[in-house]
């Protein structure tokens, strides 16, 4: 039985494509060992049936110099508000020793990632040479660093499996940090056995960047799950219970809410919708603000947010709306080109698409006809294309249907982990 190990660099818990890559090599005959990062809600070791999960924290030398590092940002952090209550609040919001002090932050913060990564993939390249794997597979730019240096040790190959575009996803890092990781990644993804992206416009781009083969494509699917059917009574009962008008159409997002999504934009076409209600379903650092922006609106009444529900039920969560939203703007490379897994998880739950006319999500949704595409920048373009889905009953069905025969047919894991699993084949082979 041939060995497989897949760092990742978080606790797997919600990172539902490494526990499909891992459950389909396990079933493909392989012995899956995941080595992953230890959080305050996981365990240190863990047996799913089918495959182990190892979770580290950095330790060692690494550690120490981390702690040191954090008590030096604190005195640095100090000294600069010993520094600010001498000076006048006026002169103080409008100097450009503010953009400094954010600038030398988010560079500090960004040093401190390197001194964890470093600690980390010392750890778990201790931990691969105790597994001693056929092959090696590094999830996302950070963990080609252990997966590097495990293959060399042991004389193997490993898989470099792409799921974003890391260099230059993120606008508000800094130009340090990015032709650092840009760096790592030109040394090492020309020496990794195969490269696998989530789309054929992220492979093209990896492939002009760094003049390597077109990486494979390995779309981040779902696997296949029946929509559950609703009865009307179970849809009224939600509403009720949500003070949602009857013959109100539910538009959903869901995910995080993050900069580049386009919430504040959603939000603000719902003054312009006719009809229907939209849900928030998620979390992340944004919520507050989106929060006070649906209160100071006044869109109460057509604005809601839920509560988020585990990974495992977004298909079946998601069944109870009517039309699935994907309101990404054009942020960053990486969001021109996405093509994020909620966009299977709505089809996959029976739902018409409204997403931003990006590349990638909006070729998907006017081959399979599935809904519409708007301008995320423009509020009141969302809503009208958003109204026409709400108020063309035969269109809206029409979506729904070709939503869930293409769930079925071509976009879930099924057909997608085949492909991982032949490449795997290749490698070793």
């Amino acid at each position: 039985m041939k060995k497989l190990c897949i760092f990742v660099l978080n606790d797997v818990i919600n990172d539902p494509r490494v526990q499909k890559e891992a459950e389909t090599a396990a079933d493909a005959g392989f012995e899956v060992s995941v080595v992953g990062t230890r959080s305050a809600r996981s365990k240190s070791y863990e047996e799913t049936g089918k495959y182990r999960i190892i979770r580290l924290n950095e330790g060692g030398f690494c550690k120490i110099i981390e702690d040191t590092y954090d008590k030096f940002l604190a005195l640095l952090s100090n000294a600069y508000h010993f520094w600010k209550v001498k000076k006048s609040r006026s002169s103080e919001e409008t100097s450009p020793l503010v953009k400094v002090k954010q600038s030398v932050l988010r560079l500090a913060t960004e040093i401190k990632f390197y001194l964890y990564l470093l600690g980390i993939s010392f750890n778990m390249n201790k931990e691969a040479k105790k597994i001693k794997a056929d092959l090696y597979h590094a999830t996302d730019l950070p963990m080609l660093i252990p997966a590097f240096l495990a293959s060399r040790k042991i004389g193997t190959k490993y898989l470099y499996d792409s799921h974003e575009l890391y260099v230059g996803m993120n606008p508000e890092r800094t130009k340090t940090y990015d032709f650092i990781c840009g760096l790592i990644e030109r040394l090492l993804i020309k020496r990794a056995g195969k490269v696998v992206t989530v789309n054929s416009m992220y492979a093209k781009e990896l492939s002009r960047r760094y003049r390597i083969k077109k990486p494979e494509v390995v779309m981040n699917c779902p696997k296949y799950q029946r929509s559950p059917s609703l009865s009307k009574l179970d849809k009224e009962r939600f509403k009720k219970s949500l003070n949602i008008p009857e013959n109100s159409r539910i538009i959903l997002y869901q995910g995080r809410y993050e900069l580049g999504r386009g919430l504040e934009e959603l939000i603000e076409s719902a003054q312009y919708l006719i009809d229907a209600t939209i849900l928030l379903r998620g979390y992340g650092i944004n919520e507050t603000h989106l929060r006070l922006q649906v209160e100071r609106s006044g869109f109460t009444d057509k604005v809601k947010f839920l509560r988020p529900v585990s990974m495992r039920e977004l298909v079946a969560s998601a069944a109870i709306a009517d039309i699935g939203v994907i309101p990404y703007r054009n942020y960053s490379l990486g969001y021109y080109y996405a093509s994020p897994n909620k966009l299977f998880e709505y089809m996959m739950a029976g739902l018409s698409l409204a997403v931003s006319n990006l590349p990638v999500m909006e070729k998907i949704v006017k081959e399979t006809e599935t809904g519409v595409c708007f301008n995320p920048d423009d509020p009141e373009d969302i809503a009208r294309k958003l109204n026409r889905l709400i108020r063309d009953r035969t269109f809206l069905q029409k979506c729904r249907n070709n939503a869930l025969f293409y769930a079925q047919k071509v976009y879930n894991w099924e057909n997608e982990g085949k492909k991982l699993i032949n490449l795997y084949h290749k490698i070793l082979s």
